[in-house]
């Protein structure tokens, strides 16, 4: 069986995809790939073949001050082509926590089909892979409107204000952020990190390469985390937050797992919630 034929490729069940599996599988009419790719002009000088392009920001409702609801992403998604039966392969320019971040989206909508390049476009181009200029050209498509589904997946700051010692917390930002050795700013009004939270880089499940460890080096990163407890994970925004989402979620098989998107931006700038300084969760 070739990679084409029918859905032998199923992608089901296997969130991060190689560079080799995606080389074989373009063209594939099954396989949708698209480019969490923020700057234009990086995307347009050179893409994976047949990738669209997708900003997270476009999934953003200014007006709500939250992400679009399920018409507006049907709406959106459907323009690009994407079919609700569709296998996604995202990917990012830099690095991948804007393809993790979309990728947390897509659950969150329902289309659970969705993988993630392992290393991003950087891991493509490393390895002398093929690139075109071209933009895709898919026919739109009918996406359902699937209404959001936000309690499995994220979490609100009133929540986890009520949650704090109930739940373990991850801090995926680097350790002068978690210890609050920067200085505060217009942006930032106050630094640390929120009570009970273990600091966990997102680059600490990435090597050198920017593609995730294996399994095994993964759990060693987390051996110590109580596996019997609900963990939400957080940085100054949602995308690093989603980075290590999907390696718990997906890559370790952990169930109870949620992002607040909020992040250390609104936590930080919320006076009246707690904040701890130092290495001391």
């Amino acid at each position: 069986m070739t990679p084409h034929d029918g859905l032998g490729f199923e992608i089901m069940g296997n969130p991060v995809v190689s560079t080799e599996w995606l080389s074989a599988n373009l063209g594939n009419p099954h396989v949708r790939i698209v480019a969490a790719a923020p700057n234009s002009r990086a995307f347009s000088i050179g893409r994976i073949p047949g990738a669209a392009r997708l900003d997270c920001s476009q999934l953003f409702d200014v007006a709500q001050g939250d992400f679009v609801d399920g018409q507006a992403f049907a709406a959106i998604v459907g323009t690009l082509g994407i079919r609700r039966s569709d296998s996604i392969v995202l990917y990012g320019d830099q690095d991948n926590s804007s393809a993790a971040l979309l990728m947390w989206l897509f659950t969150m909508f329902g289309h659970t089909n969705v993988s993630i390049l392992d290393g991003g476009s950087s891991a493509w181009l490393g390895d002398d892979r093929e690139t075109e200029f071209e933009s895709a050209d898919w026919p739109p498509s009918d996406y359902p409107a699937i209404a959001r589904n936000d309690g499995p997946h994220r979490v609100s700051r009133d929540e986890l204000r009520g949650l704090l010692g109930n739940v373990t917390i991850l801090d995926t930002r680097g350790a002068s952020d978690y210890t609050g050795d920067v200085d505060a700013s217009d942006e930032m009004t106050r630094t640390g990190h929120i009570p009970s939270s273990i600091n966990l880089p997102s680059s600490a499940l990435r090597d050198s390469a920017g593609r995730f460890l294996d399994t095994g080096a993964l759990a060693a990163r987390l051996v110590d985390l109580p596996h019997d407890r609900p963990v939400i994970v957080y940085d100054r925004t949602a995308a690093r937050a989603a980075e290590t989402w999907l390696v718990l979620r997906f890559l370790l098989d952990w169930n109870d797992v949620r992002v607040y998107d909020g992040g250390w931006n609104e936590w930080g700038n919320s006076f009246g919630l707690p904040v701890v300084q130092g290495l001391q969760p």
